[in-house]
């Protein structure tokens, strides 16, 4: 169940991206991104390997948390709690990504 509701995310996200966004200079990494994620949701699933797929994609969605938290504290004055949520992001990202997962 967890990877078939991620794997609609993902989908929102390269629908959202491909045709509502407004296109940024890293468009077309982020497509590379998206198609390459729904890929491997779908091979995931089709082969079987979700114990393997859902422990990846749960390490990869803990720094997806902090992440929208700083974006939120910089579009206010308060400046410590947006340097605190940015190094949770930065810290969250570098260990379950970097440390982890290799």
């Amino acid at each position: 169940m967890f990877s078939l509701v991620t794997m609609g995310y993902q989908v929102e996200e390269i629908i959202d991206h491909t045709f509502l966004s407004e296109k940024s200079n890293d468009f077309l990494e982020m497509l590379l991104h998206h198609i390459a994620t729904i890929a491997l949701y779908g091979g995931m699933i089709l082969n079987n390997n979700i114990n393997q797929g859902v422990i990846c994609a749960w390490l990869h969605m803990i720094s997806d948390v902090p992440a929208p938290v700083s974006k939120l504290f910089s579009q206010t004055r308060l400046t410590v709690p947006t340097v605190i949520a940015f190094l949770l992001v930065i810290v969250s990202w570098f260990f379950t990504r970097l440390v982890m997962i290799t």
